[in-house]
This record gives structure tokens, sequence and C-alpha cells, in this order.
């Protein structure tokens, strides 16, 4: 299948790169393609996908920005994965027993309500909007924010930081040099005496959303001006998709590995967001880089096993692929 789409050359003010449908009417935005249909984009004969993918880059840098104990202790701890971690967070504030997080299975519905529930926190979604994008019950929304508010109290304190910058000065700045005046901001303080909720959000999300696509740029510029034979299609905020040349896809793996080491100073420590690769024959069947080259047999096998494992068709009625899951909350509660 041929994916169409317009790209403009103007960022967003996250520096997201712009996309949208063809000029023509057709296709759609690239940066919102479902994940269950990305299996029917194929790289051009003789070529293999490449996504080099910050791994977990904007809950590291609200761990760094908030100086978050827990968060901190997990990200200095290799064998400990920051979602899974969520996730059983998650299940032991609505279950009250303590949930062993290797335990949790990656993409699973638990990982993804762990995601989502800890984005919805880090961000201050409100439990009313949280329920109604999960579907989950208010009760039930409340339970897991004030379980993620008792365990890492560090990031209320950092969303009250941020107020008090803006309120003083206007503006922030990010760690990587950036700076925004927020004039809707400083409106409603002038005309009202407070920052409003929703331009408070504003200010709390946009040095992470900002700073992650800026060092993904970055670094696939670097890769641009090194390989001049790697085809280039898309942007996704914290990860880009090219493809290359089976036989060339090691020659990738080390320039964009190289060109991803962004060292980032924030609040008396060096943040550096370690890079994920993956490469695939199509756009959702993935495979981890094995410093190797990875043949289209060898991929074959690989995706044989993990659809045997899990359908498309299951994935999808699971909800995996989706943020509601409310048919998967109402089936967790009878199956009890």
């Amino acid at each position: 299948m041929k994916l169409l789409y317009g790209a403009s050359p103007d960022f967003t003010e996250s520096f997201r790169y712009a996309f949208r449908k063809h000029p023509l009417g057709v296709g759609l935005n690239a940066n919102t393609l479902p994940k269950h249909i990305r299996h029917l984009y194929h790289p051009p004969p003789g070529h293999i996908f490449g996504v080099p993918d910050y791994s977990q880059a904007e809950v590291r840098l609200v761990a760094y920005l908030s100086q978050c104990k827990d968060l901190l202790e997990i990200f200095s701890d290799p064998t400990r994965n920051v979602h899974s971690e969520n996730a059983a967070m998650v299940r032991t504030a609505l279950s009250g027993v303590p949930y062993d997080p290797t335990k949790i299975t990656k993409d699973s519905i638990e990982y993804v309500l762990g995601k989502s529930t800890v984005h919805a926190f880090n961000y201050m979604e409100g439990p009313w909007k949280f329920s109604w994008q999960t579907g989950i019950p208010f009760k039930d929304s409340k339970r897991l924010l004030e379980a993620c508010r008792k365990q890492r109290p560090e990031i209320p304190e950092w969303h009250q930081e941020l107020y008090d910058v803006v309120s003083r000065t206007g503006e922030l700045v990010t760690p990587t040099g950036e700076r925004r005046i927020f004039y809707a901001a400083m409106s409603a303080l002038a005309l009202t005496g407070k920052i409003p909720s929703k331009q408070w959000k504003e200010l709390v999300s946009w040095i992470p959303q900002t700073v992650v696509p800026r060092i993904t740029n970055e670094a696939m510029m670097k890769v641009y001006a090194a390989l001049s034979w790697v085809c280039w299609y898309m942007q996704w905020h914290d990860a880009y998709v090219a493809s290359m040349p089976t036989e060339r896809m090691v020659e990738f793996a080390e320039a964009s590995t190289k060109a991803a080491y962004r060292p980032i100073p924030i609040k008396g420590k060096v943040l550096v967001i370690p890079v994920n690769l993956e490469f695939g024959y199509n756009l959702e069947d993935l495979m981890p880089y094995k410093g190797r080259v990875i043949t289209h047999d060898e991929w074959g096998e690989w995706q044989a096993e993990k659809l045997r494992k899990s359908t498309r068709e299951a994935r999808i009625l699971e909800g995996v692929h989706g943020v509601h899951l409310k048919d998967w909350w109402r089936g967790r509660k009878e199956r009890r």
C-alpha cells in the first residue's frame, strides 16, 4: 500500500514535523498512522525499515526536571523497566496487593494502562478527563492518579514550580535552550490573578514535549548529512522512520546510534536518553536490532512467532492499539 501524506517545512510549536493529508485531499496525517494498519506499508524492494526510538524519553525528562526520587531510582537500574513499574503500581493501587513488575508483559493491557496513567499524572490530567479517555470508572481513575501522587510527590511540586516561574517571568527555557513566552497565561494572570488550568497544563507539557522532538530532529540531520543513500519517511516525535539497502543496515545502525547521543544538563545532573533500534520489512512488525544484518527470512520467522502468540485481530480487540480500555475493564471485573 502506498502511504500518501503532506509534509510542511514548518515545525509545530514543539518541533514535531507538521504532517497532514496529501495536497490532493487524499491520505492521512503520517504522525497519527494507526498501529493496526502499519503492517500494510513496506519499504522499497531491497530495503528494510529502520526506526531509532528514544527510550521512554518524556518520562525520563519529567524524572530529571522534577527530581522524582522514585523515577530516578528506576532509571538508574538497567534491569528495571519504567512502564512495567508503572503497570505494577496501577495493579497494586487497584487490588491493594503488591504486584511484581517483572510479571508485566510489554504491550499488554496492564502495560498500556500503566503508561496512560502516568502520562495523565505527569501532565496534570484530571480524573474526569482520564476516565473519559480510557473508559475507566471515575472512582478508579481517581484512585490511580492518587496512587501516582503518593508515590511520586515531587512531580506535583514541579508543576507548582513551573507555575511560579511563569508567574514571575512570563517565560520558560528548556534545557536545550529554547525560550517561550506564555502570552495566554500572562494575560489570564493579569486579568484574574491566576493562571487557568488549561494554560497551566500547557506550561507543564511544553518542556518535555519540545526537547524530545528537538533532539530527534538533531539526530535525523546528523544521519542525513552522513548517509546519502538513506530514504526518509517521517518523524514520530521521539523516533523517525527511514529505509536503507538491507546490506547497509549495520552502517545505518552505527550512524544513528552515534547521532542519537545527546547529553542534556538538567538541575546539576546530565541526562542521556538511550535509543532503541528496530528494523523490519513492514512498518508494524519491527524487530530489535541484533548487531548484524537481518535477512527477510529471519525476520519472517520472528514475525510468524510474534503473530502466533497474539494475532493482529486479537491485539486490536484487546485494545493494545488504542487508549480506550472500557471493554477490557468490564471483562476484568467479570473475570473476578
